[in-house]
């Protein structure tokens, strides 16, 4: 990395994403892992890391990444029916890249996002949920190579698993009666047998395909049965009246799914995701379509990840001793130079939410004390 003295955090910030960003390395490597380096990056400078710390991870995780590819192609060249043809094909990134790269420069990120989120918005389950998650991180960094980044990785790895969305969502203004209704729309989920046929036969069904058991599933799940079975299980589910409030159900999944010795990894992606759909509708507010997409949708995607998972009990753990002062939980994150990304990003979501949400100080600070202190399992 090449800083200049006198910079400030924001300019290290944005040098350090621009310098690593997809021009340089591929959006993804090893088939089909998601390049996180951008999201790691952010999370610890919202976490206090200093220059070094945040220097010493862009190296170690570097070594993992795969080179930017050379594609042939003309985007000056039908290039609306050509980007539309490569929605969800996982081909063609830097083609879409340098679509979004484009459409961000002449509108600016507000209005290159809402024009293109309700669409977008449908496949964010793809790729692990990796796509929005970029985009969410992009958006908050305000940073203009990232945003294009996150809607041409959404567009990409796009996995629509929620079909049609009708614009009748009524609004839900106490968190409460919004946790009640998910709730019953989970009990419904455990209980939905062509839910469960469609995840059991996905390992089978996409043999061949090289990416993991759970995107797998979540494949199974983007037919029109699978997207009638999720809207019949969370279709009554309303829109609240503060998205912030998925980040708040995804911890409380996160908590409760937890197992003694580890927590579900790709429920923590529920919750990462939630958290960058929240920072997507600051951007969108006002614009009913856009809001009730990013909400059917990112519904959609926490159920679709709950039922890959295997619809897992939801325990009820408390701490069992005082719970770690926020200082403290941040010490130690930071104390984890090796620590996989994931830790960091929801350690980083958990204290954030913790100013303002609506479950418990202790609830917050315990899904942090659980990523830190237990491996993570995969199903």
């Amino acid at each position: 990395m090449h800083m200049k003295r006198g910079m400030t955090d924001i300019q290290r910030l944005s040098t350090i994403l621009e310098e690593y960003s997809t021009r340089k390395y591929h959006i993804e490597y090893d088939g089909f892992l998601s390049n996180h380096l951008a999201h790691g990056v952010i999370a610890l400078e919202k976490l206090g890391a200093d220059s070094k710390q945040i220097g010493d991870f862009v190296q170690r995780y570097q070594k993992k990444l795969e080179p930017a590819r050379e594609e042939q192609h003309d985007i000056k060249s039908n290039k609306d029916e050509r980007v539309a043809a490569l929605l969800g094909k996982h081909e063609g990134y830097n083609e879409l890249f340098q679509y979004y790269e484009s459409c961000v420069k002449q509108v600016g990120i507000e209005k290159a996002v809402r024009s293109n989120i309700a669409l977008l918005a449908k496949g964010m389950a793809g790729s692990a949920l990796h796509g929005m998650i970029h985009l969410g991180y992009a958006v908050n960094a305000k940073h203009t190579t990232l945003v294009s980044e996150g809607l041409a990785y959404t567009h990409f790895s796009h996995v629509d698993i929620v079909g049609k969305v009708e614009e009748d969502m009524t609004v839900c203004s106490d968190f409460a009666t919004f946790l009640d209704s998910i709730s019953e729309a989970i009990t419904n989920s455990q209980e939905d047998q062509v839910l469960r046929n469609l995840v059991d036969g996905a390992s089978e069904q996409f043999k061949d395909l090289k990416t993991s058991t759970f995107q797998r599933k979540v494949l199974a799940l983007g037919c029109p049965t699978g997207q009638e079975a999720l809207a019949r299980c969370f279709g009554k589910v309303p829109r609240p009246a503060d998205m912030a409030w998925f980040v708040d159900i995804a911890l409380f999944l996160f908590i409760r799914t937890a197992r003694r010795e580890s927590s579900d990894f790709f429920l923590l992606h529920g919750v990462t995701c939630s958290w960058a759909v929240w920072q997507v509708a600051q951007v969108t507010a006002g614009d009913t379509h856009n809001e009730t997409s990013l909400c059917k949708s990112l519904l959609h995607t926490l159920g679709a990840a709950y039922v890959a998972q295997g619809c897992p009990e939801l325990a009820a753990e408390t701490s069992t001793s005082e719970m770690s002062s926020w200082e403290s939980i941040l010490g130690d994150a930071l104390l984890q130079t090796d620590a996989d990304e994931h830790v960091y990003k929801l350690v980083q979501v958990a204290h954030e939410r913790s100013s303002s949400g609506c479950l418990s100080q202790d609830d917050y600070k315990l899904a942090a004390r659980i990523v830190l202190d237990r491996s993570f399992h995969f199903i």
